[in-house]
């Protein structure tokens, strides 16, 4: 007895050691701009355990953190129902949402008429389906999403406002050789967001043929080992597969942007045009080389980034805004001063029903 005693004490002494080696010597970064009390806190943290344990739960389909991963089939990693009860919908369907999803569909009737009212010739939403709403063959098992989804809802009785983004995309999956979106990011990829961006140019030119825009096939992307996107960092996994499909399109990529910030003139950022993170204030990015000398009013979120490129390319101005940080007032405001021909939203399925899709004009 005296001897075992002896050995679990040796393990955890032994454990307590090593977890500081193993940090300074392997993880410096941890010990940079650091106080003293903050540099022997981070001793012992706990990161690479946590991961370990993750790497070897992640195989028998377990979570660490089940409240913002699931894990799914053949590597894919799938948000948790953490986050605005995203998981819970997809259960439940879309009947019990009927009356938030009406209220949506006359806010954004309101909003057209008010921007018909400014000078904008056409308004178009985009709703990028969360990705378990198209690769819903790679869930768990006990993930079973309701026959009626709010994504189905808020897209078919939208009328023309509404881009058909899920049934396009659904259609591409179908025939496509690389996935439309990331394995342990919550984002689609650039082809993924070149389907909804092409629907969306569909749908334009329809009212506007004088309207140019960029055309992109599956043809114009190409993948690589990427690195981990968010869904494995919550995870605290590093070494995990993931492929990185990217844009190859010379045309497109050859595009140089300025950012300039909106309300003062001043000049942000002069670079060759990459993907444009959601900015958290009225940002104008001005293209070189545009297709078309049009301006465009984008509201967006993240789901934006990877179809920045594409909006880029064919308008000459576009200013964008993340649209958690737009309110009716800053709308107008926008609208007024900077006359756009245009304006888009796009957003994530899951946040189509916040608050700022139920926020009428003044």
């Amino acid at each position: 007895m005296k001897r075992k005693v002896i050995f679990l004490l040796g393990v955890v002494i032994g454990s307590l050691l090593f977890l500081p080696a193993y940090n300074v010597l392997c993880k410096p970064e941890l010990f940079k701009s650091k106080d003293l009390k903050g540099k022997a806190k981070n001793l012992f943290n706990m990161d690479a355990v946590e991961s370990l344990l993750s790497v070897l739960l992640i195989k028998k389909g377990i979570s660490v953190d089940p409240q913002k991963v699931m894990i799914g089939k053949d590597g894919w990693l799938f948000l948790g129902d953490g986050f605005v009860h995203s998981l819970k919908r997809k259960i439940d369907g879309s009947g019990i949402h009927k009356k938030e999803i009406e209220e949506v569909h006359q806010t954004m009737r309101l909003w057209d008429d008010y921007f018909k009212a400014n000078g904008v010739r056409t308004f178009r939403i985009v709703i990028g389906p969360d990705k378990d709403s198209v690769y819903t063959d790679k869930l768990p098992e006990w993930d079973k999403h309701h026959k009626s989804q709010i994504i189905t809802s808020l897209i078919n009785d939208g009328g023309e406002l509404y881009i058909r983004t899920h049934s396009a995309i659904m259609e591409e999956r179908s025939v496509a050789d690389m996935p439309l979106y990331y394995h342990t990011d919550t984002h689609w990829n650039a082809y993924g967001a070149s389907v909804a961006f092409n629907v969306l140019a569909k749908s334009v030119s329809a009212e506007h043929p004088e309207t140019i825009w960029p055309s992109t096939t599956a043809k114009d992307f190409k993948s690589k080992e990427g690195k981990p996107g968010d869904l494995a960092n919550f995870l605290r996994v590093t070494d995990i597969h993931e492929e990185l499909v990217y844009l190859d399109n010379s045309d497109i990529n050859k595009t140089n942007i300025e950012l300039y910030d909106y309300p003062t003139g001043k000049l942000i950022l002069k670079k060759q045009l990459t993907v444009i993170s959601a900015p958290r204030t009225p940002t104008l990015v001005v293209s070189d080389n545009a297709l078309n000398d049009e301006r465009v009013l984008w509201l967006r979120d993240s789901y934006g980034s990877a179809m920045s490129p594409f909006m880029a390319k064919t308008f000459r101005e576009v200013l964008q805004v993340h649209q958690g940080k737009v309110n009716p007032d800053l709308l107008e405001s926008m609208v007024k001063s900077f006359k756009p021909k245009y304006v888009f939203i796009t957003s994530v399925e899951r946040d189509a029903l916040g608050r700022f899709f139920t926020a009428p004009p003044n």
